[in-house]
């Protein structure tokens, strides 16, 4: 006989959650270090998950793009992304820049964040 785990309060649906998704959840991405992505390279962080309503995909960010830069500064893992737009709204800025590679091709792309 198997016994059931609890139901889970929402507080703790919600923590558990928050570990397993985005470091960057104020601009609707779900992302993954470039290295641990079959085929995205070694460097920047991808794209696994775009809300569709969020911030990100109003900027033309895409599944699967990888961001190598985040405000003139490399990014190789969730944290680094989010702590770069921490810091850019600690300065009261508006929106963030990221350089993006999508394909073969690089380019910027302007994000609101605040």
């Amino acid at each position: 006989m198997t016994l059931g785990e609890p139901p889970r309060t929402s507080v703790e649906a919600k923590s558990a959650e928050q570990k397993t998704t985005s470091e960057a959840p104020s601009l609707g991405l779900t992302l993954a270090p470039a290295s641990a992505v079959s085929g995205a390279g070694d460097r920047g962080v991808v794209i696994t998950e775009i809300n569709p309503t969020g911030r990100a995909a109003e900027s033309g960010l895409q599944t699967g793009d990888v961001i190598i830069e985040v405000g003139n500064h490399a990014v190789n893992t969730p944290a680094d992304v989010r702590k770069m737009v921490d810091e850019a709204r600690a300065q009261s800025k508006h929106a963030i820049l990221l350089r993006i590679k999508r394909g073969d091709a690089m380019s910027f792309v302007a994000v609101a964040i605040g």
